[in-house]
């Protein structure tokens, strides 16, 4: 990290602390533009900085669900992010990657049902088993009856712009395994 760019991992810090501060101040926009210029910084340091490197991404999502970022830009970069630094991290521990795992779904309900255009990425979630497996099924079945009846609402609703070709069974089959 020093060598490609000249900062210390101290700095990254500090400037995560600056980041957090802004949020707290409402200053969203500005504290998402921190926060991408630290996941850039610590591309390649979440195996040896891993809890700096998920706070970073943790933050960043938190800032994209106040801003309402669109769906294809938060699925795609930080909830997927998100979700393999804690399988990789967690890989030994079920019961940590499990818990990880609910807390993510509850903050893409929370992402889901707030958002004026960006509603649906619940439910694409979970009916999108080649990204996602079926662990995030796994804990709605295990742990939360109520993400079980928002997993229903959403599928339901059909609140998504996201609506799988007819080649695509994994909504039809998501809804009919529960």
């Amino acid at each position: 990290m020093r060598a490609d760019h000249g900062v210390q991992i101290d700095d990254c810090q500090s400037l995560f602390d600056y980041a957090r501060i802004l949020y707290e101040l409402q200053q969203y926009e500005t504290s998402r533009k921190h926060l991408i210029d630290l996941k850039e910084i610590l591309t390649n340091e979440s195996s040896r900085h891993f809890e700096l490197v998920s706070q970073v991404y943790w933050g960043l999502f938190a800032c994209d669900i106040q801003l309402c970022k669109k769906r294809e830009n938060v699925e795609l970069t930080t909830v997927r992010k998100l979700k393999d630094m804690v399988r990789a991290r967690y890989a030994q521990n079920p019961m940590y990657s499990h818990q990880n795992a609910s807390w993510l779904l509850n903050w893409c309900l929370i992402y889901s049902f707030t958002a004026e255009h960006t509603n649906g990425m619940f439910a694409a979630l979970l009916a999108d088993r080649e990204n996602f497996g079926f662990e995030f099924i796994n804990v709605i079945e295990l742990r939360s009856q109520y993400l079980m009846r928002h997993m229903i609402a959403a599928f339901l609703l059909g609140r998504s712009s996201y609506q799988p070709n007819e080649g695509n069974k994994n909504l039809r089959l998501s809804v009919t395994q529960l």
